[in-house]
């Protein structure tokens, strides 16, 4: 039986990507690691402002449009 619980034999694939990812995992070291950094508020670019303040003003445009016809009409 291999390690995933299946009673079937280690293929030759999966003896090699086992040994790589052992490998890979002996290699890393406390040392390699860092400890986390606290979440910091996301600077805005000008590109997001601009597009807050043009789908405002089209947000506007709108409801002054169905304004004008609702009176107009009526």
């Amino acid at each position: 039986m291999n390690d995933s619980g299946t009673k079937t034999a280690q293929t030759p694939v999966e003896e090699r990507l086992r040994a790589a990812l052992a490998a890979r995992a002996q290699s890393v070291s406390p040392g390699d690691l860092r400890p986390l950094r606290p979440p910091m508020a996301a600077v805005r670019t000008g590109r997001v402002l601009l597009r807050r303040v043009v789908v405002g003003a089209l947000a506007l445009a709108a409801v002054a449009a169905l304004v004008f016809f609702t009176v107009r009409g009526g």
